[in-house]
């Protein structure tokens, strides 16, 4: 049986946009992080379909530079910070972007 990303491909209806199709997984409450060149993907319940894991995996290099661009610090970074514990930096906070990971710098911790 083919998914429906594959039937419309069959009919010529033509694929979705890489972006659109982001959106609306994104509209469902999907997360999608870049995680060491991985995407990393999360949901708030149910399960990622079949389809959509299909559309991940075939469209990984656009997905993979979406995500990853709009998460650059030097490019206003919407997404929010979050701070974790810097093992072996005592006094310090290690600061990373909550949608793809990325380091963005340590801090001193406040008194």
């Amino acid at each position: 049986m083919m998914s429906s990303w594959a039937t419309t491909q069959a009919l010529g209806v033509g694929p979705m946009v890489v972006s659109e199709r982001i959106a609306l997984m994104e509209g469902r409450g999907v997360v999608l992080k870049i995680r060491d060149n991985r995407i990393v993907y999360s949901i708030p319940h149910g399960e990622l379909s079949h389809d959509e894991a299909e559309f991940l995996t075939r469209s990984r290099e656009e997905v993979t530079s979406i995500v990853s661009v709009r998460c650059r610090p030097h490019l206003a970074c919407i997404a929010p910070v979050v701070d974790k514990p810097a093992p072996g930096r005592q006094g310090w906070i290690r600061s990373e972007c909550e949608a793809c990971g990325s380091f963005l710098g340590y801090r001193p911790v406040k008194p």
